[in-house]
């Protein structure tokens, strides 16, 4: 999934485990973009925002500043602060306060196929996408 050129965008949804998820984002992009046509998207989201901006800071990562309208779903970017260049620069860094943004987000980026530490890679689609986020959820693997 992640190696066809297909896959546009892949996210990591992070938690706590924060750390670890960033490492294995920068990981999936330097072993897939050997082998693809065009580089893959990474994105992590899922952290609450002052963690995402911490961990985009500290790995060098693109964090980008959100902010969610509840009434109508969608999720406006405020701003974008690339901590580097190169390929850490192009991970993209999404804090998400509600799991209801953190899908706006995946939708905004137009993901495919989204992980957890502890889950599978899962193919996205616009219907199993809020099934997929609300099992996330209930074991707690969304911070």
């Amino acid at each position: 999934m992640l190696l066809s050129d297909e896959t546009k965008c892949f996210c990591f949804l992070a938690g706590h485990e924060s750390f670890a998820a960033a490492e294995g984002a920068i990981g999936i992009a330097k072993n897939a973009n050997k082998v693809r046509r065009e580089p893959l998207k990474v994105i992590l989201n899922g952290l609450g925002k002052d963690a995402a901006q911490i961990i985009s800071r500290i790995n060098g990562f693109t964090y980008v500043k959100t902010d969610f309208d509840f009434f109508t779903g969608k999720v406006n970017v405020i701003e974008e602060i690339k901590y580097s260049d190169g390929e850490r620069g192009k991970v993209r860094c999404y804090g998400a306060n509600d799991v209801r943004e953190g899908v706006a987000i995946m939708h905004l980026e137009e993901v495919i196929i989204t992980s957890h530490l502890k889950c599978s890679c899962i193919e996205l689609t616009s219907t199993c996408c809020y099934t997929f986020i609300a099992v996330c959820t209930s074991l707690h693997l969304i911070a």
